[in-house]
């Protein structure tokens, strides 16, 4: 089986509440990887088509009548020194944020919001039910997340969860794709866990849902 068929069946257990984590992550960076190769690809394309046009009109431009001098009658402008042409801008360009300084929540700030808010786990399992995702204690620190943000949850507390009703949530894979697409790794993931003393996937999750919800930079 091609990893492309990999991808589609992790991508399909992830949209049916079933998919591993570990293999959600890896088929994330499967799909990070192949886009920033075709994006080399895409680029390298662009300067040799930029570079053969640059030969075709520097050729033209030398076979072409060259003038000598200004017209008879008028006063050549100087031109500007090289003392006078501004230095180049040499800053490097931004990279991506440390986590460390990036990071506005941390998990345990966010299960406190959702016990704060009245929630229990028989809350967070009926949460779990209705967004289909696979840990518990991801859909805890999602829900005090979205709660600290001032969002609804689609439940009170203590309300039975109704299958049918609205209130679904993106998969796993839109979280952990938006971690690795915003330039950040595995070890990225694992210091910050071991600053907070949580499990890197936990780590990998929240991050994510705050780079989705607009609420942390993306870096480069």
């Amino acid at each position: 089986m091609s990893s492309d068929d990999d991808l589609r069946r992790v991508l399909g257990e992830d949209a049916a509440g079933t998919a591993d984590p570990d293999e959600v992550w890896a088929a994330v960076q499967h799909g990070v990887q192949r886009r920033r190769r075709r994006r080399e690809r895409v680029g390298a394309g662009l300067v040799l088509t930029a570079v053969a046009g640059l030969g075709v009109s520097l050729g033209a431009y030398l076979a072409a009548p060259q003038d000598v001098g200004p017209p008879a009658g008028t006063t050549a402008t100087a031109s500007p020194s090289p003392e006078s042409t501004p230095p180049p801008d040499d800053a490097p360009a931004p990279s991506t944020p440390p986590l460390t300084a990036a990071v506005i929540l941390t998990p345990a700030e966010a299960r406190g919001a959702f016990a704060d808010a009245g929630y229990t786990e028989d809350d967070a399992r009926r949460l779990q039910t209705l967004w289909q995702w696979g840990d518990v204690d991801d859909v805890t620190v999602l829900a005090g997340a979205d709660l600290l943000a001032g969002a609804p949850l689609p439940l009170e507390p203590g309300q039975v969860a109704d299958v049918g009703a609205e209130g679904g949530r993106t998969g796993l894979y839109e979280e952990l794709a938006a971690f690795g697409e915003a330039g950040y790794t595995e070890a990225d993931a694992a210091a910050l866990a071991e600053e907070w003393g949580e499990d890197p996937q936990t780590v990998r999750v929240l991050v994510g849902h705050l780079l989705l919800e607009g609420r942390l930079p993306a870096g480069g």
